[in-house]
Formats: structure tokens, C-alpha cells, sequence
């Protein structure tokens, strides 16, 4: 296991201990919390919605890798990540299939995002990917609106941060998902162990048997918790008493129920 995955792993454990009680924070730059519960989408100019992006490329990298946020006035929020994030003039939508609505688009030929807004008062961004074809095919990745932004008041990002472990039964191996917050942003690695489950004195032990997945994309909807990333589509369950749950709709048992992990309630070493 590498040395960056260890620190990692310290940091996510640390992140923990100082943040298990953490309240919401109602100054939260997640466009679900703080300031945006006090803004309306139609009341932003255009001037104030627009992209920026974070240089992620690694050493070893064949190509780069750029994090991409979407801003709304002073709102910050992760929308994905992109290879090239060159901005696209207006008068070249159409070569990109983009609306001619569009505030603002970034990407290239195989890839891009754009943000536009709807008849409904939301702000969109959409994604779309080329189809081989000369077109594009676009998805909604994220969509903003005072209602939806406030729906989960209650629950911001710091307080999804936590080791989550589970094992489907058939299965020969346990699950451990490390969630850490970086710059206001959630990062995620997945690690597949042998055995059962381990203890926490035994969580490093257990991570140098195996090999980290970095979840590239990955992308929680404050408005539901629910999230996508390269390992596919989830949710997040909240309970009580600082509970928390994830499930990995695509990591399947054999009766096609879906992987659900839950967060470690982790003690701090006397």
C-alpha cells in the first residue's frame, strides 16, 4: 500500500475523531447549506454562474485531470471531472450540441459541462459525453433551486467524513470506504479486504492486503445524498445517533442486493 494511501487513511481517522459531533454548519460553501438557503436562483445574475477548475493530475497521469466547480454568486460546489477544461465560446455551441441557452460550457471534443437555466427556476449543469457519432449524449448532474438546496439543512458535508465497512455474505471479503473532505471536497477510496471485517487496531493492518480504488467522480447530491462516481450510483442513509449508511447500487450480492456500509464508530486510542 502506498504512502499515500496511509496518509490518507490517517487523515480520513483524524477527520473523524474531530468532527463525530460537528454540528451543521449553516456557513457551509455547499450550495444545500449556508448563504444559498438565503438566495433565489432568478435573482443571480449571469455574470455570478459560471465554472473553475482544479488541476488533479497525478505523477504517472497519461492525461490530465481537472476537478470542476460550478459557482453561484458566492456558492461553490463540485460538479465532476474533465480532461481538458478549455472554455467553449458561445458561438461554438452548437458544434458541441450545447443549448444555445447556456451561461457558461467548458470541455472538448470527447467531453463536456455546461450550465443553463430552466423554466422551473432551476440552474442546471449537464454533462455530456461524445456518442462516437458526432454527437453528444447529455445527462443533468446537478440541478439548484432554494428548495432543493435547503432540503437537507440538517446534514452537510463534514458529517458524511468517516471509515464505512460492510461485506455482502456470500463473499469471501469485506468492503472499507474511506470518505475525507479536501478543500471543501469529498474524496472517497474503496479498498476490498480479505476476511471479515476488521477491528479498528487491526483497519492498517488490513489496508496493506490490499489495493486502494480511488473513486473518480465522485459527486454527493446534498439535496437527497444520493451520488455518483466511477464505481457507479448510491445513496447515503442517515440514522440516529450520528449513524450513518452508504449504498453502492452497483457492487451487488448474489440476490442482486445492493453493497450497504456502514460508518465505524470509531474510538479514540487510550
Amino acid at each position: 500500500m502506498s504512502r499515500y494511501t496511509l496518509l490518507f487513511l490517517a487523515m480520513v481517522l483524524t477527520s473523524l475523531f474531530a468532527c463525530k459531533n460537528e454540528p451543521a454548519s449553516p456557513a457551509s460553501s455547499n450550495l444545500v447549506n449556508g448563504a444559498v438557503q438565503q438566495t433565489d436562483p432568478d435573482m443571480i445574475g449571469d455574470s455570478l454562474i459560471f465554472f473553475s477548475c482544479n488541476d488533479i493530475t497525478q505523477p504517472g497521469d497519461k492525461l490530465s485531470h481537472y476537478e470542476v466547480f460550478v459557482h453561484i454568486a458566492t456558492n461553490k460546489a463540485k460538479v465532476g471531472e474533465i480532461e481538458d477544461c478549455t472554455v467553449i465560446a458561445p458561438e461554438k455551441y452548437a458544434d458541441y450540441q450545447i443549448d444555445a441557452g447556456a451561461i457558461s460550457a467548458i470541455g472538448y471534443d470527447e467531453q463536456v459541462i455546461y450550465v443553463i437555466r430552466t423554466e422551473t427556476s432551476k440552474v442546471v449543469v449537464r454533462l455530456g459525453m461524445a456518442d462516437g457519432n458526432g454527437g453528444y449524449r447529455y445527462r443533468a448532474v446537478s440541478s439548484f433551486t432554494t428548495t432543493e438546496m435547503s432540503s437537507n439543512r440538517s446534514i452537510n458535508q463534514v458529517q458524511l467524513v468517516g471509515t464505512y465497512s460492510g461485506k455482502i455474505e456470500s463473499e469471501n471479503q469485506s468492503y472499507l470506504l474511506f470518505l475525507g473532505l479536501s478543500n471543501k471536497v469529498l474524496t472517497a477510496q474503496l479498498f476490498r479486504v480479505p476476511g471479515e471485517i476488521p477491528q479498528q487496531d487491526q483497519l492498517i493492518v488490513a489496508m496493506q492486503s490490499a489495493e486502494p480504488e480511488l473513486l473518480r467522480n465522485f459527486i454527493v447530491n446534498m439535496s437527497d445524498l444520493t451520488f455518483e462516481s466511477s464505481t457507479g450510483s448510491g445513496k447515503f442513509i442517515p440514522g440516529e445517533n450520528n449513524e450513518m449508511q452508504v449504498q453502492f447500487d452497483a457492487i451487488l450480492g448474489p440476490n442482486k442486493q445492493p453493497l450497504i456500509l456502514n460508518r465505524m464508530q470509531m474510538v479514540p486510542e487510550q
